[in-house]
């Protein structure tokens, strides 16, 4: 079987949405994406893959705690 055509979702970014830039400009929402890793300090995005890097890395440190 082939590869699927991943389409104009793939691209799509909520946090880029203009609709919805009321609802992460709510303070508590932005708390929370900053504490998640998907906003820095500063309020820019964080691309995908700094925060795919950011999160193994947070991972291998969680690791080395438990053991």
């Amino acid at each position: 079987m082939s590869h699927a055509d991943p389409g104009p979702l793939a691209a799509y970014n909520s946090l880029q949405d203009k609709h919805l830039s009321g609802y992460f400009s709510n303070s508590r929402m932005k708390r929370h994406l900053k504490k998640s890793g998907l906003v820095a300090r500063s309020g820019k995005i964080v691309d995908e893959k700094t925060y795919r890097l950011n999160m193994a890395k947070k991972n291998t440190e969680n690791m080395s705690v438990i053991f």
